[in-house]
């Protein structure tokens, strides 16, 4: 493994000295009893090296009868698997709120202050500044001894009044029994990646969040470098970076997100982009306030005009399926979402044979909020909702297929339907008459499989019929019987082919024999 994955490695599996006893916490996620190492899964023998160098190992044991844990040789730190130190996206409130995917998801870990200097960060002397810096939650906090797995980071300002849940529903709580409402930081690691309908090219990056945050990347694969520094204590505040950074869709932008919750009663932590417009500037760059961005009295959180002012300057937060996991993790540990998928509901004309320029398809997705694309005859897919109605169609074979994405995970599949456009009439190729005295047969052939009906009389009008067949035939016979001797008749030979399209031939006339 690479210098740079061992350090990487390192930090992801680096636990404290904390035990489980003293800290009932995740945040985020689950507990990491399964992690990767560049790309080999920890699962093997006793003493499987999975790192480079002889002390970068890790071992994994049994903790109890179904346990599994991951020993840490770098540090001596487990993480038993277990239902209470396991919370996916605690934001949500909800224990069983799932991943996104097996290989999306941004992983953390977790500092907060404790004892005497939570009791410092408590008091909050005017002047103490002990707890409104990111830097001193690693040098004076205490690190809890899980692994944290999030979806993705939008959490626009908001009263934040409400603890962490495990998966079996427990409120997390430090030795004390407090539930993390403050004085905690996240140090959380992603690739950011382009989802499926981000256009390639350059982008800038944001952080609106309350309070500190910073943002690192490693573009070059040379090492964490500062992007973004918004840190101190600070209601919702947004900070925009100076220069663009190029994605491809091969791209996996490794990043390093620190953030931490001062003070208790608000909340806000929001990693946006947007495609680089040639300039770095952004009229609410640096502007903050805990109403400035967002109505936070309503639930959920209401955008106000400055934040949608942004979205139309092209703003907006990265979806969980911007995030894959770093490569030294194997999996996103949580509960999987189902896949999602794309029904085609109805089609209007509904048949495979039409001879209607026009059709309409109303679809949706096993997912309420789900956004669609739509793509015909191959085209490149466009952002559609429904119903969707496509006019002008040619004649002949099209195709019309619809994808349905969900918190930036497309489903690959989709929901696809061919038909056919017949807008040609059918054409009369041959015609021919055999008559007696009192009979006339008609024989015609069409361009094309028709029904048959025959308008006849002995004036031009024609106003007898021969009823129309319910078969589609190319050669047709009709037998006018009981007529007349030495008598003209007139007849007119109709019919529509399967696409519905209708043909009424020119007049033709005919005389019975003597």
């Amino acid at each position: 493994m690479d210098s740079h994955r061992v350090q990487q490695a390192k930090a992801l599996a680096a636990t404290a000295t904390v035990t489980k006893d003293e800290l009932r916490f995740s945040w985020g996620v689950r507990l990491i009893p399964l992690l990767v190492f560049a790309g080999a899964a920890v699962f093997g023998s006793a003493c499987d090296p999975v790192v480079g160098s002889p002390d970068e190992t890790a071992t994994v044991v049994d903790v109890a009868p179904g346990t599994i844990a991951l020993v840490d040789n770098l540090t001596g730190g487990t993480s038993p698997t277990d239902p209470n130190g396991v919370v996916c996206d605690p934001f949500t409130n909800n224990p069983g709120n799932p991943g996104s995917a097996l290989q999306l998801g941004i992983v953390g870990s977790l500092y907060y202050m404790s004892g005497d200097t939570l009791s410092t960060c408590l008091a909050r002397t005017p002047g103490d500044e002990t707890c409104y810096w990111l830097s001193n939650y690693r040098t004076l906090g205490t690190k809890a001894p899980v692994s944290l797995f999030l979806n993705d980071i939008n959490v626009p300002t908001r009263y934040f009044d409400t603890p962490f849940l495990t998966q079996s529903g427990d409120t997390l709580t430090d030795s004390q029994g407090n539930a993390f409402y403050e004085y905690f930081s996240v140090s959380m690691d992603s690739e950011v990646r382009l989802g499926a309908n981000d256009n390639e090219g350059l982008y800038q990056f944001a952080i609106l969040s309350d309070d500190g945050s910073v943002l690192k990347i490693d573009e070059a694969g040379t090492g964490l470098h500062e992007l973004i520094n918004n840190d101190f204590h600070h209601q919702t505040k947004l900070v925009t970076a100076s220069t663009p950074v190029v994605m491809s869709q091969t791209t996996r932008l490794p990043i390093h997100l620190d953030y931490f919750q001062g003070p208790r009663r608000h909340i806000a932590m929001m990693l946006l982009w947007r495609e680089w417009n040639g300039s770095a500037s952004e009229l609410e760059n640096g502007k903050s306030g805990n109403a400035y961005f967002f109505d936070y009295t309503t639930t959920p959180s209401t955008p106000k005009a400055t934040y949608n002012g942004m979205v139309s300057r092209g703003w907006k937060p990265l979806s969980p399926g911007n995030f894959g996991l770093p490569a030294a993790v194997a999996s996103n540990p949580c509960k999987q979402p189902d896949p999602v998928t794309t029904r085609i509901l109805t089609y209007t004309p509904d048949a495979s044979l039409s001879n209607n320029p026009t059709v309409t398809f109303t679809f949706d997705s096993n997912y309420a909020g789900a956004t669609f694309d739509c793509s015909l005859d191959g085209a490149a897919a466009t952002a559609c909702t429904s119903p969707a109605t496509y006019q002008e169609l040619t004649d002949g074979a099209h195709t019309f297929e619809v994808h349905a994405t969900q918190n930036g995970i497309r489903d690959a599949t989709g929901a696809s339907h061919s038909w056919r456009i017949d807008i040609v009439p059918p054409l009369l190729t041959f015609v021919s008459t055999n008559t007696t005295k009192t009979s006339i047969q008609i024989d015609w052939t069409t361009s094309e499989p028709t029904t048959a009906w025959v308008e006849w009389g002995t004036t031009v009008q024609a106003t007898n019929l021969v009823p129309e067949t319910t078969s589609f035939d190319a050669q047709h016979t009709v037998l006018l019987s009981n007529l007349t001797p030495i008598t003209v008749y007139y007849f007119y030979l109709n019919g529509h082919d399967q696409a519905g399209n209708a043909f009424r031939s020119n007049r033709f006339s005919s005389a019975t024999r003597r």
